[in-house]
This record gives C-alpha cells, sequence and structure tokens, in this order.
C-alpha cells in the first residue's frame, strides 16, 4: 500500500510528465529544414521514451488501484512555440528538461514505495541521458537572432 504523502507526488509526476514541453514539441510541428529532419526525429523519440515511462508509471498507479490523474491540456505558454524553428526551440526545451530532471530528483525524495521509486529512478536516468542529448542538439543549433525591422 502506497503512503499518503507519496500518491499526490507520483499523481503529479505523471500529469507533469505527460505535458512537458518535450512532449508537446513532439506533437506540434517545429519548422525544420530538410537537413535537420534527424534532429527532429531524434527529440520525437526522446518524447516517446519519456512519454512511455510517464505511461509506466500512470499503469502502476491503476495496477494499484490508486487514482491516475486526468493529464489535462499542455500549458498554453508552450502555443507561443507553434511552428517556431527547431533553433528557436531546442535551447527552451534544454531548459524544460533540466528545471524537469530538478524536480523529479527533488519528488524522488518523498516516494516510499519501493516499486514506485524504481519506475520514478529509471525515468531520472532516461531524462538524464536525454537533456545531455538535448543540449548537444541546442550548442549545434544557435538560436538564431532576432531580426528588428523600421526601428
Amino acid at each position: 500500500m502506497i503512503d499518503a504523502q507519496s500518491l499526490p507526488v507520483l499523481q503529479e509526476m505523471v500529469r507533469r510528465e505527460s505535458r512537458s514541453l518535450l512532449q508537446y514539441i513532439h506533437d506540434s510541428f517545429p519548422w525544420t529544414p530538410e537537413n535537420e529532419q534527424s534532429a527532429l526525429a531524434q527529440l520525437r523519440q526522446f518524447a516517446e521514451e519519456e512519454r512511455e515511462s510517464a505511461a509506466a508509471l500512470g499503469r502502476w498507479l491503476a495496477r494499484n488501484r490508486l487514482m491516475v490523474p486526468n493529464l489535462g491540456a499542455y500549458p498554453s505558454g508552450f502555443t507561443t512555440i507553434n511552428y517556431a524553428s527547431l533553433d528557436y526551440v531546442l535551447p527552451k526545451v534544454a531548459k524544460h528538461e533540466r528545471d524537469g530532471l530538478a524536480r523529479l530528483d527533488q519528488d524522488l525524495a518523498a516516494i516510499k514505495d519501493v516499486d514506485a521509486r524504481a519506475l520514478v529512478t529509471a525515468l531520472i536516468e532516461k531524462k538524464r541521458q536525454h537533456l545531455s542529448a538535448v543540449e548537444a542538439l541546442a550548442a549545434a543549433h544557435p538560436e538564431p537572432s532576432v531580426i528588428r525591422r523600421g526601428a
């Protein structure tokens, strides 16, 4: 049986990880030139892997007859990057993943159940690997400068 302190942490974790910026990018269409399609494919692969980890945590909750949270909509602030270039999106994804990883590390301390801890630890490890790769992609794709017209 899971303790009362761990349950809301796990539920929020499933919701948050299912509605991350990386998941939004997976479901949206960043402008990507033909020669950058492999970078976008890599981001989408990371999103699918993290989505599966969050879903595994949700399935664990359901198997233990615990309420799986309603995922809700993506944060409305994410809509400002619809159809943005991959160069613009990558640094934002890297920051969001870095912040998400720090939050997961912090949340792990509140989880007492051994099985739940194992699932969260696996998610953290996957996110760490992805963060490293996303930071490398972001470094290889510096954010374009803003062009101002008619100053």
